[in-house]
Formats: structure tokens, sequence, C-alpha cells
């Protein structure tokens, strides 16, 4: 035992207190403050989660599982039909002729099919199917599921009953027409196989036969309307020529043909000429002809005037004068030769030379002949044209008379010609629908018939399960959400700076052996005293100057493991050297006298009362440099007797025999004395005990501690269960050792 004498103020080194930038700076968040840490992902925090909330989440996922498959094998099996139907946006032109239905763009195809889905759910479509399959009854009301109507809504004429079945049809049919496809597939949903079936395979009939029957009449009334207006502009055609031909009689024009110009009102429309102004046409044609006939025979006349007679090219050109040219040529030749004989009286010279002037006289007769042709041809061509201009001079006045009521005619023959093309066209439409009247295809065409299937599609008993499961997983993890967020324990280091804003000293785990705390604390190697280990390394770096030299623990309610820390701490500081003194300041319900079974002397009460020396209450425990000073005699009100200056008298005294003093305080909540006690000291050890510690009372009773600037260095954290918290590995404390004799030598693990 440590040798204590009496204080000397003048030897002893004076305690002033608790040391400086001890605890929370100035500027740091008040104890129980927390701070908002980042966002991250603890596998084996949620592992604990869900351990501590085992029942509840098997027994929610239970219940949902239970529902589902009672949902699965209550539930009514609905047995679909389908049926494949090819949509076409047109459909096989048999006729090459116009169809009355406008064709649908093949860009626009989506819009076309968007449309015939809005008809195969279209209530008009609905009634037939019904009506085609009889299902206005309430058998198919009771097939379907449905309550029957009463006798009174029981006819098919009814509207109840219409709506009834046809709301039936419609809620239950559903489509399948995919935008890359032509085919559609009509689906319909029942409990009964076969009723599926047939319900698919008359929706199927129903909109083949509504589409060729929209389009059949519109045909027909395509040719009803045309063969109307047919009619009518047969009456307005035979009305039109009527009336051309009794203006023609009563303006006696006579009609020749299309007349060689335009029509008289310049349009450049083909006109029907009269017999004046036709008769006037060709005089003037005429006319014209001898007059330019006039004019080359004057010409040529002029021109042989002017050349001599035997140059005249017609003359030369003529095969008489040509022949008397050759045979005169002849006698000329022939005359040379006799002249070389006989002399120019001889008769055979004579006779040749009359001969040539024969023919000579014949070629200038001949010639002159060809000229006078010319002035004859000349004077008839004048004569003719002179007789042409008289009679175009004389019709053209009948022809200006009749002009005017050409104009006319022509206009009553263009509205008779406007009603003749119009009357062609329509005939010819006409024609037309009505041969492909009796040959409509349609664009749609059945490709796969509904069969009966017996394999229902609901319920599902896979999908109800995994649904039930995933319902279940969700609901479980929703409560084990609420439950946590709800539950405010410090159930882990993590949960304490998160809450409580004060760091961690040390997390001590729960004892899971049969020996009490204490004496597993006594073996090195067991995961207690590892722990306090660590809280003794730990205090050793809580402040700059390093160990506190007074310690206090206390908690916020009793039971929490305060006293044993403080014992096991004195015991960690006690074997490094230290002088330690433990004080049970506990002056309400001391407890560390019979955790170490010792007497509860006059204590710590005499030392506050100064009735006793330091050295003859301090009792020894069997580790070295470790004292004990029990509470003393419980007083009536403690709060009386740590005062400010007995603490600091008791603390200034105890220092000079010892370097260290862990004091033992009462909670925090309800009581003033665990205060008075940590504001007099260096360092607060503040406890939480892991199972039973809440957030609340531990930041209220740090806030206390804080109110009477206690220097709290942190939170010890008790009875730590990591395997149910999810903290296994990281906080594991403890060695397992094994030792082989046969070799020899000692293995450690």
């Amino acid at each position: 035992m440590t040798e204590i004498s009496s204080y000397d103020p003048d030897s002893a080194e004076i305690w002033e207190g608790p040391r400086a930038n001890v605890g929370a700076a100035d500027n740091a968040e008040p104890y129980g403050e927390t701070t908002s840490p980042g966002f991250s992902l603890n596998i084996p925090l949620i592992m604990a989660m869900i351990r501590r909330n085992m029942i509840p989440i098997v027994g929610i996922i239970a219940m949902c599982v239970l529902v589902g498959i009672a949902v699965t094998l209550l539930s009514t099996r609905i047995y679909r039909g389908s049926s494949v139907v090819q949509i076409e946006q047109t459909s096989d032109n048999v006729v090459n002729t116009q169809s009355v239905d406008a064709a649908t763009p093949i860009a626009d195809s989506t819009r076309f099919l968007e449309t015939q889905k809005a008809i195969l759910t279209s209530r008009t479509l609905a009634g037939q199917v019904a009506q085609r399959l009889n299902l206005y009854n309430n058998n198919f009301i009771t097939r379907m599921g449905g309550k029957p109507l009463s006798s009174a809504n029981a006819s098919p004429q009814d509207p109840v009953m219409q709506n009834v079945v046809i709301g039936l049809l419609r809620k239950n049919m559903s489509i399948d027409l995919p935008g890359n496809s032509r085919a559609a597939t009509l689906n319909f949903d029942s409990p009964s196989a076969a009723l599926s079936a047939a319900v698919a395979d008359g929706y199927a009939a129903a909109y083949m036969d509504q589409n060729l029957s929209r389009k059949s009449a519109g045909t027909e009334y395509a040719r009803t309307f045309i063969l109307q207006q047919l009619n009518a502009t047969q009456r307005a055609l035979e009305a039109s020529q009527r009336k051309a031909i009794a203006y023609a009689q009563s303006a006696g024009l006579i009609a020749v043909g299309p007349a060689s110009g335009g029509g008289a009102d310049g349009s450049g429309d083909p006109a029907t000429g009269t017999l004046s102004t036709s008769t006037l046409v060709q005089l003037n044609n005429a006319y014209g002809d001898a007059q330019a006939e006039r004019i080359r025979a004057q010409q040529r006349w002029e021109a042989a005037q002017k050349m001599p007679l035997m140059d005249i090219p017609e003359v030369l050109a003529n095969s008489a004068v040509q022949s008397m040219y050759q045979k005169r040529a002849d006698l000329r030749a022939s005359l040379q030769e006799q002249k070389q004989r006989y002399k120019a009286d001889h008769p055979v010279i004579q006779q040749l030379s009359a001969q040539i002037a024969q023919i000579d006289g014949e070629l200038s007769r001949a010639a002159t002949n060809i000229r006078n042709s010319f002035e004859e041809s000349y004077r008839s061509d004048v004569a003719q044209e002179q007789a042409l201009k008289a009679s175009v001079t004389g019709l053209r006045g009948d022809a200006l008379g009749d002009q005017q009521k050409e104009i006319e005619l022509n206009i009553l023959q263009r509205d008779a010609n406007t009603n003749r093309s119009l009357y062609n066209a329509l005939l010819q439409r006409y024609k037309e629908l009505t041969v492909s009247a009796g040959v409509e295809t349609n664009n749609l065409s059945l490709i796969d018939p509904a069969v009966i299937s017996h394999t229902p599609i609901r319920p599902k008993p896979f999908i109800n399960f995994s649904v039930a499961l995933l319902l279940g997983i969700v609901l479980a993890a929703l409560f084990v959400a609420g439950r946590e967020l709800l539950d405010d324990a410090l159930r882990t280091p993590d949960d304490v700076t998160r809450k409580l804003g004060v760091p961690v000293l040390g997390t001590i785990p729960i004892s899971k052996s049969e020996l009490s705390p204490m004496e597993e604390i006594k073996d090195p190697r067991s995961s207690l005293a590892e722990a306090y280990y660590s809280l003794r390394t730990a205090l050793e770096f809580s402040t700059p100057e390093g160990l506190p030299r007074v310690i206090t623990f206390t908690s916020s309610r009793p039971s929490e493991g305060k006293s044993t820390s403080a014992l096991a701490t004195a015991q960690n500081l006690a074997r490094i050297g230290k002088r330690v003194l433990l004080v049970d300041g506990d002056l309400r319900l001391p407890s560390l006298n019979r955790q170490l079974q010792l007497k509860n002397n006059g204590g710590f009460v005499s030392q506050l009362t100064n009735q006793n020396p330091l050295a003859d209450v301090v009792q020894k425990l069997d580790v070295d440099n470790l004292d004990f000073l029990s509470s003393g005699p419980l007083p009536p009100n403690p709060t009386d007797l740590l005062s400010n200056f007995a603490l600091k008298r008791f603390f200034q005294t105890a220092l000079a025999s010892y370097d260290v003093l862990v004091v033992d305080c009462p909670p925090v909540m309800g009581f003033a004395d665990s205060l008075q006690l940590a504001s007099m000291a260096e360092g607060v050890v503040f406890v939480v005990d892991s199972n039973v510690g809440h957030r609340g009372a531990a930041k209220l009773a740090l806030r206390r501690l804080a109110s009477s600037h206690a220097p709290v260095l942190g939170v010890l954290l008790t009875k730590f269960d990591a395997d149910a918290t999810g903290y296994g590995y990281g906080y594991g404390y403890g060695y397992s050792y094994s030792y082989s004799y046969g070799s020899g030598n000692k293995q450690a693990s």
C-alpha cells in the first residue's frame, strides 16, 4: 500500500481544478447535438436490424404469402380465347376501278391502326357480337360471373339487359395490335374456355362483316347518288340539244360541220359553221388561190416579153421544140457533108437548105405559140380572179348577218356538249361501280380462329406468390425502417456518434461467459480485459496534456456499468505504474465496496468533512499501485457535502500522493451529485448501456453535464453485443490460444 502522509500544502502539488482545453471546444457542437454523416450502405448494420426484427419480418412475409396463396386458391379461373385477324390498309383490286372509300396513306398507318382498334372496342361492334351469338340472356351474365337480372329486365330487347351484356363484352375484350405488324389478336377472357373461344371468333366474324358491309353500303350509296345525277344530267342534255336545234331552225341556220376557225366568241372552242359561212370560206379560199395563180401567170408573161423568143425556159423545155432542134442539127450535119461533094446549086444542097429553113420556121411558130399561151393564161386568171372576188363580196354580207345567230347557236351547242361530257363521265362511273359492287373484296382476313384453351391465364400461382412475397418483403422493410427510425436506442458506436454527437472512447462487449464481469476482467486475454485496455489507451490521448489526473465515471441511469468500468480502468492504470486511487463517489447507493468485498469505513465522507486523514481511510487492493476509498456512511444530504471547496481540498490532498484519481459517480438524471463531481474533474467518462440506453435520456444527461461545464471526454458503450448489431468482426475482442505440448512450442492464434 502506498504510504500517504498528511496533506502538506508547501510540499504537495497544488490542484487548481480542471485543466484548460479539456472537453469540448468553445466553438464545437454542444453535447447531445448530432451531425449528419454522409450516406453509406452498412451491410452488417442492416443484417443486425434484420436479426433484431426477425420475428415481425417473418410474420409479415408469412402473412402476405398466405394471403397470396388464399387469393390464388379462391380466385375464379379465367380462360382466354384469341382470334388473329390480318388488317390491310387496301383491299385487292379485282377490277381496275377507283374505290369509293378514301385510301389511307401508308405513312399514316399508325392512325389507321388506332382507328381499327377504336372500331374493335366500340359499343356497336359489341352489340353485333351479342346479337350474332345470342348473348342477351341471363345465362351469359351468369357464366361471366355476374348477377342475373330480374325477370322484368331479362328480355333481349330491354336496354338494361343490352347495357349489361355489352358492358361485359367490352370489359373482357382486349386487342393486341403491334405497330410493326398487320396481324391483330382479338382476345376475350371469361370463366369458360368454350365461351371465350366462341366470343373471340364472334368478334372476328362481326368485325369482318361490319367492315365489308360498310364498304358495300358506301358503294351502294354512291351508285344510287350517281344514278340520280345521271338521270338529271340526261334530262338536261336532251333539253339543251332540243333548244339548240329549235334555235337553228328558227334562225334558218344550216349546220354543215365544224368551221375552220374557232368559236365565234374567240375562245378557241370548236364551233358549228352555217351554210353561208361555209360557202364564204370556200369562195374566199378559191379567191386566194386564183389571185396567187394570176400573179404567177402575170410574172411569166412579163418575163417572156423581155426575153428572146428562143431563150424562154418553157420553150426550151418543150419536147416538140427539142425534137425540132435535134432534127435541124441532123440536117445541118448532112448539109455540111453534101457541101463537100456538091456545089451550092446542087439539088441535094438546095433540098437540105429548104428543109432546114422549114424547121426554123416551125421553131419560130412553136415558140411564139408558147409565149402567146402565157398571155392567154394570164388573161384567164385575171378573169377568174375578178369573178371570185365578185362572189366573195356578194356572200360576205350574208355571212355577217348569220354571225350573231351563229354565236347564239354556239352557246347553246356548248351547253349541250358540256351536258354530254358530264353525262358520259357519270355513266362511266356508274358502270364501274356496278361492276365493282359484285366483286367487293375485304381488306380483313381471318388468319387463326380461336381454339379452346384448357390452361387458365388467371390466376397465375407463381406470379401471385412472387408478388405476395415481394409485397411482404416491402412491408417488412417499411416496418423495420419505421421501427428503427422511431427507436432511439444507442446500440452501436455509430448510434452514439450520430445521435449524441459525442466521440466514443471505447466499446465494452457483453460478457457471454458464466464468469462475473470482475472475474472475466482478471483474465488479461478476455474480451472485456482487451476492451478496457483500449479504454485506458484512449484516456491517455483524450486531452492535449495526456491522461487526466481526475477521471469521473457517470451515466444517465443506474446499472449501466460505470462502477465496473471505473474499477477496471483504475486497475489498468495501476498496472502501467500509475499510482491510482479508486474513489466510490456515489453517496446514495455505493456498490464498489461490495464488488471488492471490502468494508465501508469513513471513506469519502470523512474526507469531505475533514474528519480523518486520507491514509487512515484508504484500503489497499490486490493490485499494486491501486488503493480504494469507499463512500463512507451515507449522509442525509450528499449535495451539501459535495461543495466546490470540499472537493477541491480533497482532490489536492489525494493528488499529493496519487497520480490519478478515478471516481465512481452516481447517475446524472435526478441528482446534482454527479454534476458537482464532474465539474471539478479533469475528465468525465459518460457510460451508456447499449441494451437500455436511449438517445433522449443520454442527450439530456449530456446537456446537464455541459451546462455544469463538465469536461466530458466521450462515451463508453458497455454491454455491446457485436453480433446482434452487425459489428461482429470490427468490434470483436480477444484471442484464442492453443498449446502443443507434444512439440514443446507454444502456438498463438
